[in-house]
């Protein structure tokens, strides 16, 4: 069987403009996985009627990378109960968000499993047009509210000050506890 390529998100610092004009080929070394990962492991199903039908990604900046290949596998159907995946996305700008060509695609109609991808912007006013809402990822979901949250999966990934506002919107929206995963 042949071998998937790794891919890499790579965030633009100042502190490794190198990285961004290598060549193909070059040689670069990498860390160990930083993180825990999502454990979906405690996630309970009590039943038909507790089938988890939506899928809630909440990400800031580079962490939609490790969310990024679960939003692939929903996409290929990899998650058949899965009929609907919401992906707020918080960035500075339109320019900052990564995948475009892909959450584009997913998001047109007819596609297998619908991922609806919220961007969330910080320093770019909303344009409705064009689906952009201005503002923190946990302001912008709040305002819109969730989805069934009683068949709501949530995965989580940015700093802690977001990811704890988060998990409290989604408790009291009424997603339950262990179908609220961050990877901090």
């Amino acid at each position: 069987a042949e071998e998937e390529p790794l891919q890499f998100l790579v965030k633009k610092t100042p502190n490794i403009p190198w990285l961004q004009d290598i060549s193909d080929g070059t040689k670069v070394q990498v860390s160990n996985i930083m993180g825990s990962g999502f454990n979906t492991a405690n996630v309970t199903v009590e039943g038909e009627d507790d089938m988890i039908q939506h899928l809630l990604v909440v990400a800031m900046g580079s962490g939609i990378a490790p969310l990024f290949a679960c939003l692939r596998e929903v996409e290929e159907g990899k998650w058949p109960a899965v009929s609907f995946c919401s992906v707020y996305y918080g960035e500075w700008t339109m320019d900052d968000i990564c995948w475009q060509e892909s959450f584009q695609e997913w998001g047109k109609e007819g596609s297998k499993n619908p991922v609806r991808m919220v961007p969330c912007l910080t320093k770019q006013e909303r344009d409705f047009s064009k689906g952009i809402w201005k503002g923190h990822v946990q302001e912008v979901m709040w305002q819109q509210g969730v989805l069934s949250p009683e068949k709501t999966l949530a995965l989580v990934c940015g700093n802690v000050e977001m990811t704890e506002d988060v998990r409290m919107l989604l408790k009291r929206a009424g997603v339950k506890e262990d179908r609220i995963i961050t990877n901090v």
